[in-house]
């Protein structure tokens, strides 16, 4: 299944259909210059669902212990990383669905003198689970994700 987006044009009228989102692997990637003992948000609401695969991360010096969250819940195998300056991976083994909608955020604590923490998130795009629908008043010259085919 292919989720597709559609644009509305009121120049013309007409919808037309933008380039497919297909499912896939990506990334997130993020860097703080310096961590403190606290929740950071990393996706508020996430626009489409996934899956946590990875979590890689390392700092310039210090360390601190960092764990994922989906909806306040810890992702089982990234729910106690040890961030040093040597590059670390930490591998989901469970609880690592997010839902469209959902807020992915980050814990760090036990922070001693770490600086420039920079982590990426591999994740694969679970596309096609959505459901999809759309009412529009007033329609204006934006992208809105209807089509779902």
């Amino acid at each position: 299944m292919t989720l597709r987006l559609v644009k509305y044009n009121d120049a013309n009228g007409r919808f037309q259909t933008s380039t497919d989102v297909a499912p896939g692997t990506d990334s997130l990637i993020g860097h703080i210059e310096t961590p403190s003992s606290k929740t950071y948000i990393l996706n508020l609401s996430a626009p489409f669902s996934h899956t946590i695969n990875s979590f890689t991360a390392k700092t310039t010096a210090g360390t601190l212990t960092t764990k994922l969250q989906i909806e306040g819940v810890d992702i089982t195998g990234i729910s106690s990383v040890a961030v040093s300056s040597t590059e670390t991976t930490a591998t989901a083994t469970a609880a690592n669905d997010v839902a469209l909608g959902n807020t992915l955020q980050m814990v760090c604590s036990s922070v001693s003198g770490a600086t420039d923490f920079s982590l990426t998130i591999k994740i694969t795009r679970n596309v096609g689970g959505e459901t999809l629908s759309g009412f529009f008043e007033s329609p204006t010259n934006k992208t809105y994700t209807l089509d779902q085919s």
